[in-house]
């Protein structure tokens, strides 16, 4: 095969010779021939998503506690009667969130226990191993300062009145 000069042309230079062998060393690719799919030939398995949650129980009952410890403590100090319409619609919103991931949780295959079950263990993230100590920590660091708030105000209601 005769070998032709790659040219390309640059607006303040002149013209550029290059040559570039190529050379046909390879086999053959045949084409992939795309199947139809469709209901009564289905052309591959199709496998969901395989990830799971990595969470131990106790990050979820740890969480769940620390909202239900600040709504108990808005209720107690506020007494009910108008706050107490808000904080049901708080905790509302707070079962839903809860439990809807709970449902998506058990619309998937059977989940293994999290690695974070078993002390010493490590959770595997994008940016490199965790403990589980600052698993535990940077998860429920907002649930307990919510949770702090809560009775601070109780706290500070209850010497006020």
């Amino acid at each position: 095969m005769p070998e032709a000069p790659n040219t390309q042309a640059f607006a303040d230079h002149g013209v550029h010779v290059q040559n570039d062998v190529v050379t046909d060393t390879g086999p053959a690719i045949t084409p992939v021939v795309q199947h139809e799919a469709n209901d009564n030939h289905p052309s591959f398995e199709r496998v969901g998503e395989r990830r799971t949650f990595d969470l131990p129980r106790a990050i979820w009952l740890g969480m769940i506690a620390c909202y239900a410890v600040f709504l108990t403590a808005l209720l107690a100090s506020t007494g009910g009667g108008r706050a107490g319409f808000a904080i049901a619609v708080s905790a509302v919103y707070i079962i839903m969130f809860f439990g809807t991931a709970r449902v998506i949780a058990r619309q998937g295959p059977p989940q293994s226990a999290s690695p974070l079950e078993r002390h010493g263990a490590t959770l595997q993230t994008a940016f490199g191993p965790m403990s589980r100590g600052a698993v535990f920590g940077q998860i429920l660091i907002v649930p307990v300062a919510v949770a702090v708030f809560g009775l601070a105000i109780a706290g500070i209601i209850a010497v006020v009145m």
